[in-house]
């Protein structure tokens, strides 16, 4: 029997697709598990450096050394620790990414990716929370939120200029492992205006109204949220949300869109890294997917 080459590579490429979503999902789970056990392996050299550093900060502060001084050191171990658990964290946040795109809308309307879901957001926030307890918010916020430590000289409305140690964010929000993140700023969200001050309390604002509307309606779904905010939509916003139900909450029963005020990477108009700029950004507490729980408390029809 003649074996034909093109049709069966062309047979291949076919179940490729078809089976597209589930090659993710796979493939997603391998990274996830992969990353788990680099992190494991990791966190005994993250252990050293954070042992060493707590040893140095010590003997700096018997001598008397300058609070600048400590931390430039705090800054170095932070970035010598969020270096050494990158990796596996990279692979995992991957692995991750993965999983997610494999849901395909059909798939999400069934109550096992919605279980599968849940019970990954529970790890992620499991894992997040050992590292807090170990690593501290520091290095926590690193590993998450993928930013930068750098010296900086600020001026003052006096006309001082003091060095400060400052935060910078990647420019663009979606590249970090919360697929909620966004920034919210002049040119990007429609909500926005060119004050910085004003869009602060216009999302303060905006949170207030929507944890009203949240108790009114005992629902709200993370893209209704981007509208009130002039951000765009995202697939996850159809399927992610809040529940208000004091008797079984599935979260805290608040919107919280955890709003800070942040300093980001900036590009020039040719591409090239121009700085930073202070910008506002939102990661919301959502409960996760939520479409089965409403439609068992009788908040939405099947």
């Amino acid at each position: 029997m003649k074996l034909d080459i093109k049709k069966f590579f062309t047979g291949i490429i076919d179940w490729g697709k078809d089976h597209a979503s589930d090659l993710k999902m796979g493939i997603g789970t391998v990274g996830v598990v992969t990353g788990t056990l680099v992190l494991c392996k990791d966190m005994c050299k993250a252990s050293s450096i954070v042992r060493e550093y707590r040893e140095a900060k010590q003997e700096m502060i018997d001598d008397g050394a300058e609070k600048k001084d400590i931390r430039k050191l705090t800054a170095k171990a932070v970035g010598k620790t969020a270096v050494t658990l990158l990796p596996g964290a990279a692979i995992e946040g991957a692995g991750l990414g993965l999983m997610w795109s494999g849901y395909s809308d059909v798939k999400a309307a069934f109550v096992g990716i919605g279980i599968a879901y849940s019970g990954l957001q529970e790890f992620i926030e499991n894992y997040r929370n050992g590292v807090r307890e170990k690593y501290g918010e520091e290095v926590d916020e690193q590993l998450a939120y993928q930013f930068r430590t750098e010296e900086v000289v600020v001026k003052k409305e006096d006309g001082t200029e003091t060095t400060e140690t400052i935060r910078i964010y990647p420019h663009d929000a979606k590249n970090m492992p919360s697929p909620y993140a966004r920034y919210f700023c002049y040119g990007e969200a429609e909500g926005a205006e060119r004050s910085h001050a004003y869009n602060g309390r216009f999302l303060t604002l905006q949170q207030d109204l929507m944890n009203k509307y949240f108790r009114a309606h005992r629902k709200l779904m993370l893209n209704d949220c981007y509208d009130m905010l002039g951000i765009k939509q995202s697939k996850a916003g159809f399927h992610v949300g809040w529940i208000f139900d004091p008797e079984a909450p599935e979260g805290d029963n608040i919107v919280d869109l955890r709003i800070r005020e942040v300093y980001r990477e900036k590009f020039n108009e040719e591409g090239n890294p121009d700085g930073w700029e202070r910008v506002w950004m939102i990661d919301p507490n959502v409960d996760g997917m939520v479409e089965e729980k409403m439609i068992r408390m009788g908040l939405i029809d099947e």
